[in-house]
């Protein structure tokens, strides 16, 4: 440099606080970044990238367990005098953590609550 200054090079300023993921789960994306003091009387330009991306919140998303439809309610058990009818339903899930399937898997109604007749 001798009579003239110096050059300066460009020097980066710290990584700044990573960003919080875009995500919880299924996948997303955090970032930070640093500023570069500018180079000066012709010194180098920064080296490097000014931000970087990270992969986060890759696990699993909880899906939570849904009932089918309701099986074809069931002949009644007696023709007189009561009896029951019924059907079912299938809870498919949970996964990943999801909550269970709320409610009955099955249910049960009266059916031919008439008397049944007597021979007199």
């Amino acid at each position: 440099c001798g009579e003239q200054p110096c050059p300066v090079d460009g020097v980066w300023q710290e990584w700044t606080e990573t960003s919080a993921c875009t995500v919880t789960c299924g996948g997303g994306t955090k970032s930070s970044a640093r500023i570069c003091i500018a180079p000066q009387r012709g010194g180098k330009a920064c080296e490097g990238d000014a931000s970087k991306i990270d992969n986060c919140g890759e696990q699993e998303c909880p899906v939570d367990g849904v009932w089918q439809e309701w099986t074809e309610t069931s002949a009644c058990t007696v023709t007189c005098g009561g009896g029951t009818i019924s059907s079912a339903r299938k809870c498919i899930g949970p996964q990943h953590g999801g909550k269970a399937c709320e409610g009955d898997a099955s249910k049960t109604d009266s059916c031919e609550e008439q008397l049944c007749p007597v021979d007199g």
